[in-house]
């Protein structure tokens, strides 16, 4: 909050964005501190839950967006319409004649990539069939589902919402149930390594003298990555150094097999940061992969101006897999977002499509291995 002494006039916006943040993460450590000391250490996913999903003080209910130059972090949406273009040709080719025909985008944020492929559909002849598919936006909550809304309201009528996945269910037929960089922001656990023990502990935030701190404490039951055989895991272990950190994010097992149970016929995908095969316990890691964003610089330290920076971690794309078999998924693809960009290319071309010349710089984008190619993983499941 600006001090009532100092007029706004005389700020600049780094000024502005800079007391916003002091006055967000101040809140927000006293919220903090006081249900910690109220309920005692935090695991880290009810950490997270709260500084990045709190209705009033949490980093994803801020007005200012933060996706984008001007924002603290690049995604492949923000990057212009290309990705809204390729992913709706994607979209047309998966359907091949069914009908109805849905595609549910999770995580819409402020609804970029619904208004991308709203005008990739109308660019088309009225004739072609894309425009008998529905656009739906699963959006949990109000204040983003009104942020939507008014981007999106030239094309009232050709969207609507969910807000639960039992809404979902009631609506929702057959189609592509969608994420874009939605799970690697889902609430997540973190587990170290006691080497001397042979056991995982949990590390939970607690609050110490003036600020937040790291504590362990022992899990209730054994860490089992049921993604891997009980003997690999075992013999992973025996190689471990001591307070190895991983992540686990049940929240987003749990997601994925939500989104399972709601698809009757058609496709489940993910784009996001994550691990395949046994990636998780690469050498290279040893601290983890929770990251804060703030201003497109990396950080380490999630207690830092808390509440006003993004918090993620990699996703556990084998747990996910995983769970789409047990629920009857199965495997399209677990593929770097290269790949799938080629494939959704060959959709768009077989539809008799180009890219334009101002549109081959952000291909390149989201192709290139140092940029979203090869770090962005696309796993894509079916249910027939």
């Amino acid at each position: 909050m600006i001090p009532d002494h100092i007029p706004s006039s005389s700020l600049c916006p780094n000024d502005l964005n800079s007391r916003r943040v002091k006055g967000v993460s101040a809140a927000m450590r006293e919220h903090l501190r006081q249900a910690i000391q109220q309920d005692g250490p935090m695991p880290l996913d009810q950490f997270m839950e709260t500084v990045l999903y709190h209705p009033t003080l949490g980093y994803y209910e801020a007005d200012q967006d933060p996706v984008g130059l001007e924002g603290d972090f690049q995604t492949s949406v923000s990057l212009g319409p290309m990705l809204g273009k390729l992913l709706h040709h994607q979209a047309m080719t998966w359907k091949a004649g069914q009908t109805p025909w849905q595609w549910v985008e999770c995580g819409a944020h402020h609804g970029q990539l619904a208004e991308d492929m709203l005008k990739a559909r109308q660019a088309m002849a009225p004739s072609n069939p894309c425009h008998e598919m529905e656009y739906l936006i699963f959006e949990p909550s109000p204040k983003r589902q009104a942020i939507q809304k008014e981007r999106l309201k030239a094309f009232e009528g050709q969207v609507s919402w969910v807000d639960s996945w039992t809404s979902l269910r009631d609506r929702f037929h057959q189609g592509i149930i969608f994420s874009n960089e939605l799970l690697d922001a889902m609430p997540t656990r973190r587990l170290a390594w006691c080497k001397p023990r042979r056991q995982w502990v949990e590390c939970c935030v607690t609050w110490k003298q003036d600020g937040l701190a790291w504590t362990h404490r022992p899990l209730e039951q054994p860490l089992r990555l049921n993604w891997l055989e009980t003997s690999d895991q075992a013999l992973l272990e025996q190689a471990l150094p001591d307070d190895y950190l991983i992540e686990i994010s049940p929240a987003a097992i749990t997601w994925w097999q939500e989104a399972a149970r709601s698809l009757k016929r058609g496709y489940v995908v993910a784009i996001d940061y994550g691990f395949k095969g046994l990636e998780k316990f690469s050498p290279s890691r040893t601290g983890g992969t929770l990251r804060t964003y703030w201003r497109h610089r990396m950080g380490t330290d999630p207690f830092e101006e808390v509440g006003s920076r993004d918090l993620t971690a990699h996703v556990d794309f084998p747990a996910l897999e995983k769970m789409g078999a047990e629920e009857g998924l199965n495997t399209i693809g677990l593929l770097p977002q290269e790949s799938f960009m080629h494939q959704c290319l060959g959709s768009l071309l077989a539809a008799g499509e180009q890219i334009k010349p101002e549109e081959t710089g952000v291909f390149r984008t989201l192709m290139h291995p140092e940029h979203f190619g090869h770090r962005f993983q696309v796993l894509i499941q079916q249910r027939t």
